[in-house]
């Protein structure tokens, strides 16, 4: 293996590279897709390169493990393959892997679908946010939060100090784990949450930067063996890559298992060169990641890329962007052009750059100063260089997009190893393709740098590409007998073919659907359980994309409301209040339950756990609940007296 050397300095741009007849784009195969749907079928697309000898196409589904035997051999020739022998209302994974007369082998990925289902449910996502914003950015990290509830995911969230320990950080996690019966599908990192360290590694083939690079992925993975006692690495020049036993930073330079957990990292520490607070560099970060998903600002569906390196010896760090970006904005979308000065005045969906780097810099591309006071018009990046891809560092390159005027928001250091993202195609969100490259060795077409412990996510880790405008506005109103509630939104501004609409006793999780497809603007709600319901509408549409077509959500427009149902018979509303509170919350062994209406002083109570399953029942006797057998976790306390009840959230703490 070659190794990049000190080429990749920041005053050295690698030139010849451009003088050879190789390129990135031979070592890229560029894949989109037309789909038909009756009958079904699903045709692959591609510019042939005029040296190819043969193309073998792969197929399996999305969580295979294995891609069998190839489903056609097409001659060199060939720049199309027809799959007739699929089904609508499902999707498939493809791979073509070139072989040419000039020794230049590639590969191409798309994740193709016809109808593809919708999703209503992600998983939960623990948000773990700096303490250092709790005041200061509160009102952005509360609308952060509820857009992602919004969009299908419960949340949990947790402060934590920069003086906390990565160990108690990662203690949390496996808590959280443990206790939602492995529901967790995602950490987000906000702030300077600690950053663990870890390996013997240099990525960038710089000896002088060898030892432990940062390692997010350590607070991703559930069950591997991560370890503080061999490796003693001390030459590296910053001080942060010096490794010794004990230190508390990791020996592993490759993952120990795979990775369960998604997670994305929002970072604007030791910025100095952008000129603004981290404060100021957080809101403004949250602001804009909310009015993309909200469809307030658009892009064109294009993508960009500037490449200073060239086929480098056959490792083409910029097939990254050719080989992703066709299945996502189309192979004819994308334009090679200088990165900065392009993105200034112009934008794209996707944006890839590389050159010749330092910590705060790419050769080529530009410096982190000039990258954090422009415009940088993409909302999806990759950079590749020399040392910023170590980006806990002052003034970090790989960081500066996210601290940019607007709108950029996720970046990725993608060249060792080459990033996954083709299955965006289709409506995943980015942080499923930041699991699949960190986990991949040999499902996909793997290079130095796989499997190694650097490979991290800077931004959002639940972004979609394509995004729908959610309903304008919400109106909650009591249905004409008082019972039920009856929900009115205003049309989304895109054209959409109905609504759904959810509802959860929480406001950040727990939302089930309750609804069919309406195609209206009005739902009445008639069966629930007694209390405080919080309501989200969502408009669905049949997006298609370079990739095919798959039912794309929105996020939800939502707002809450006191509701009572008639379960049976006719009630007044103001005969009983069962409205309670807990203390404490959170608890370890006795609650208190404080009625509004002291009359109330002996009822039934249900505990449930966070998936609505009944844990225990009891009497409840002067106001007491002994809860010390009941495990670490979050629960619903539903308390019931004649034909009503209503539930509250109780934490208990081991």
């Amino acid at each position: 293996m070659k190794y990049l050397c000190a080429i990749f300095l920041s005053v050295c741009i690698l030139s010849s590279e451009h003088t050879c007849a190789q390129l990135s784009t031979d070592y890229s195969i560029s894949i989109d897709v037309t789909i038909q749907d009756d009958p079904p079928q699903i045709t692959l697309d591609w510019i042939n390169d005029i040296n190819a000898t043969a193309y073998d196409v792969f197929r399996k589904g999305l969580q295979s493990t294995t891609w069998g035997a190839a489903v056609a051999t097409l001659p060199g020739t060939a720049s199309q393959y027809i799959d007739n022998t699929v089904e609508a209302d499902t999707a498939y994974e493809y791979k073509i892997y070139k072989t040419a007369s000039n020794s230049v082998s590639a590969y191409g990925y798309v994740y193709a679908g016809i109808k593809n289902p919708v999703n209503h449910y992600n998983g939960r996502i623990l948000v773990l946010i700096d303490s250092l914003f709790i005041d200061s950015v509160a009102t952005e990290l509360w609308q952060f939060q509820k857009d992602l509830a919004s969009d299908g995911w419960d949340v949990t969230s947790m402060y934590f100090s920069r003086t906390d320990s990565v160990a108690s950080v990662k203690s949390y996690i496996m808590s959280e784990y443990n206790t939602m019966s492995n529901n967790v599908k995602a950490v987000m990192l906000v702030g300077h949450i600690p950053v663990p360290y870890s390996g013997n590694i240099y990525p960038d083939g710089h000896t002088d930067h060898q030892g432990a690079w940062p390692a997010d992925v350590y607070y991703g993975d559930i069950n591997g063996t991560w370890t503080d006692e061999f490796v003693n690495a001390t030459t590296a020049s910053r001080p942060e890559n010096i490794n010794t036993p004990g230190d508390g930073k990791f020996d592993q330079s490759n993952l120990p298992s795979d990775i369960e957990l998604q997670v994305g990292r929002i970072d604007f520490f030791n910025m100095p060169s952008s000129g603004k607070t981290e404060y100021e560099m957080l809101k403004n970060y949250l602001n804009r990641d909310h009015a993309f998903r909200k469809k307030e600002v658009t892009l064109n569906e294009q993508g960009l890329i500037d490449d200073n390196f060239g086929a480098f010896s056959g490792e083409a760090f910029a097939c990254n962007g050719f080989k992703n970006f066709a299945p996502l904005v189309g192979k004819y979308n994308i334009e090679e052009a200088d990165f900065l000065t392009t993105l200034e005045v112009s934008d794209y969906l996707w944006a890839y750059g590389c050159g010749g780097g330092y910590y705060s810099s790419a050769g080529g591309i530009g410096n982190s100063a000039q990258m954090m006071t422009q415009n940088v018009n993409s909302i999806f990046t990759m950079l590749f260089g020399s040392y910023f891809g170590d980006w806990d560092s002052e003034d970090n390159f790989l960081r500066s997009p996210l601290c940019s005027n607007t709108p950029a928001l996720t970046c990725v250091w993608a060249g060792r190893p080459h990033w996954m993202f083709h299955t965006m195609g289709l409506g995943l969100n980015i942080g499923y393709g930041t699991r699949v490259t960190q986990n991949n060795s040999t499902l996909y077409d793997a290079n130095y740098g796989s499997r190694m412990v650097h490979i991290a996510l800077m931004g959002d880790l639940t972004l979609k590409q394509n995004v729908l405008a959610p309903p304008q506005s919400i109106i909650l109103e009591n249905t004409s007998n008082g019972f039920g509630k009856t929900i009115d939104w205003v049309s989304s501004a895109d054209e959409v073919l109905g609504y759904y609409v959810y509802r959860s006793s929480q406001e950040l999780q727990g939302f089930e659907l309750i609804s069919d497809l309406v195609t209206g603007n009005t739902f009445t709600d008639t069966l629930g359980t007694d209390g405080l319901q919080h309501y989200l509408v969502r408009a669905l549409r049949l997006e298609t994309t370079s990739s095919g077509s798959y039912y794309n959500l929105s996020e939800g427009v939502g707002d809450s409301s006191n509701v009572v149902y008639q379960t049976s018979g006719n009630h007044e509303l103001t005969d009983v209040s069962l409205s309670f509170s807990l203390y404490p919350n959170p608890a370890t062994d006795i609650v208190t339950v404080k009625f509004i209406d002291t009359s109330f002083k002996n009822s039934d109570v249900h505990i449930f756990n966070q998936h609505g399953e009944l844990l225990k029942s009891e009497w409840l006797e002067n106001n007491k609940m002994n809860v010390e057998n009941l495990c670490a976790g979050v629960y619903i306390i539903s308390i019931s007296q004649d034909q009503f009840s209503q539930r509250q959230k109780l934490v208990i703490i081991r």
